[in-house]
C-alpha cells in the first residue's frame, strides 16, 4: 500500500526524587533517602530488617507473627520416634563442634529447656538411655 508509519521516539523523563523514610519491618529493609515517583528507584541508607521478636508465647511483638514450632520428641533428635544411642551421638557431636543442630533437633536435645545444649541435657539422655531414669 505504500504507507510508512512513523514511530515517535520518547526520551526517558528520568527519575522524580522526593524525600522518604520508609520503615524497616521484620523481614524487609527500610530506607532513609529518597525514593523516584515513577519507578521502584531508591537512594540514600538502607535500614536493615529489624527480625522478629517473639513471647515466650512464639508470638512477634512487632509485626504480630506467630512462630510455628515444631513438632518433635524430647531426646529424639534424629526423628525417628526412638530415643537410642543414635541421638547421644548426634547430641555429642554438636556440643564438641563436629555439626550443627536443626531449630527441631536443637528443642528436641534441650532436655532441661534451658535454651542451651549442653553436656547436662546429654547427660539426661544418656541415664534415660541406660534405663536409670525413666522420663526426660
Amino acid at each position: 500500500c505504500g504507507h510508512t508509519k512513523v514511530l515517535s521516539k520518547t526520551e526517558a523523563r528520568g527519575h522524580y526524587l522526593k524525600e522518604a523514610y520508609i520503615a524497616p519491618t521484620c523481614t524487609e529493609a527500610g530506607v532513609d533517602g529518597k525514593v523516584c515517583t515513577r519507578c521502584d528507584y531508591t537512594e540514600g541508607t538502607e535500614i536493615k530488617a529489624l527480625g522478629h521478636s517473639y513471647t515466650s508465647d512464639n508470638i512477634c511483638t512487632v509485626c504480630g507473627e506467630e512462630k510455628i514450632i515444631p513438632e518433635y520428641i524430647l531426646g529424639d533428635l534424629d526423628g525417628d520416634g526412638q530415643i537410642v544411642a543414635k541421638d547421644l551421638n548426634i547430641i555429642k557431636k554438636s556440643i564438641g563442634g563436629q555439626t550443627s543442630l536443626s531449630e527441631k533437633q536443637n528443642l528436641a536435645a534441650d532436655i532441661n529447656n534451658d535454651g542451651t545444649v549442653t553436656a547436662v541435657d546429654m547427660n539426661r539422655i544418656l541415664r534415660y538411655i541406660a534405663g536409670l531414669i525413666m522420663e526426660l
